[in-house]
């Protein structure tokens, strides 16, 4: 799962019947379920006398001193429920639902978004 911004979606009238299970899934997602929770090193935390890093100054620039992210673990196991559930409601959908989900959405000349209807 990834947090997307408003500005890219577009709402459609098209609606998934999700199973019970998926809402309390879903409460418990918000955005801060999407922030990453990386961890400095020890070269990363500034000290008390104002340096900003302890004996040697050189850190990669590749984020090589960041500790993996801590809620690596949970998000993945969220996205695997979230799969579970919401996949055999798509598919129950038929082909032509999951083909309009697969195509990349594209205007052409005279089409206008306002005026779609999805």
């Amino acid at each position: 799962m990834r947090r997307v911004n408003q500005a890219y979606v577009i709402a459609t009238t098209t609606k998934v019947q999700l199973p019970d299970t998926m809402q309390s899934i879903l409460g418990s997602i918000d955005d801060g379920f999407f922030t990453s929770t990386k961890k400095r090193s020890k070269h990363q935390q500034p000290t008390s006398n104002g340096q900003f890093f302890e004996g040697d100054t050189k850190v990669a620039g590749n984020g090589a001193g960041l500790d993996k992210d801590t809620n690596a673990k949970g998000r993945a196991e969220k996205q695997q429920e979230v799969d579970t559930a919401l996949l055999p409601a798509i598919k129950e959908m038929g082909n032509i639902f999951t083909s309009y989900l697969h195509t990349p959405f594209s205007l052409t000349n005279g089409q206008y978004p306002h005026m779609l209807r999805f």
